[in-house]
């Protein structure tokens, strides 16, 4: 037994099918030309990403290099200031 639906309520379930697929078009329009609420990678997270694609012991020892430089200068900082610090505490 068919179910027929009432002229009405068949013509608002067409226009909201409408709009919803408007609504679509719209945001993909607007995805196409770069207008959205999303946020866009940058040219340094496309060199960060082409960075991380290189051999595994590369990007390890790149950072490991990058680590103990930071580490080193951080510790040679203190050592001057040390030495800065009892100098003018009078210390020999």
């Amino acid at each position: 037994m068919p179910i027929l639906l009432e002229k009405p309520i068949l013509e608002k379930y067409l226009l909201e099918e409408i709009e919803k697929n408007l609504l679509e078009e719209k945001a993909v329009r607007a995805a196409e030309i770069g207008i959205g609420t999303t946020q866009t990678p940058t040219r340094d997270a496309g060199l960060i990403s082409r960075f991380l694609e290189l051999p595994v012991p590369v990007v390890l020892l790149t950072l490991w290099v990058a680590g103990a430089a930071l580490m080193g200068s951080c510790a040679l900082t203190l050592y001057h200031l040390l030495g800065l610090l009892l100098s003018a505490s009078g210390a020999p």
